[in-house]
């Protein structure tokens, strides 16, 4: 599926708390925009803030592009190097900045 937002992340954008988007931001992006194990878990953690379904949320991350970004998945991008887009991505979700 390619699409701007994927449907499944998009439809629970407006229900995470700015306290926790604030957070994430301030005190982990950094932190966690290297490559590794850790790098992965904290994508698929971010995404779980969006969607609370193991299994949608892997899916989205092993099979869905996202158009704004090469039109690759989440997992191709973490595996090229490329995990700050995809916390930027994610994170710009629950700002509210897309969707």
């Amino acid at each position: 599926m390619t699409s701007n937002i994927h449907p499944l992340l998009s439809h629970a954008a407006g229900r995470v708390p700015g306290s926790v988007v604030r957070t994430n931001a301030g005190r982990n992006q950094g932190s966690f925009a290297r490559k590794g194990e850790n790098t992965r878990k904290y994508v698929l953690y971010l995404a779980s803030m969006l969607d609370r379904e193991p299994v949608r949320v892997m899916a989205w991350y092993l099979e869905d592009s996202i158009a704004d970004l090469s039109g690759l998945t989440a997992d191709q991008l973490v595996r090229e190097g490329r995990a700050a887009e995809v916390i930027e991505y994610l994170l710009s979700i629950m700002s509210g900045e897309r969707g």
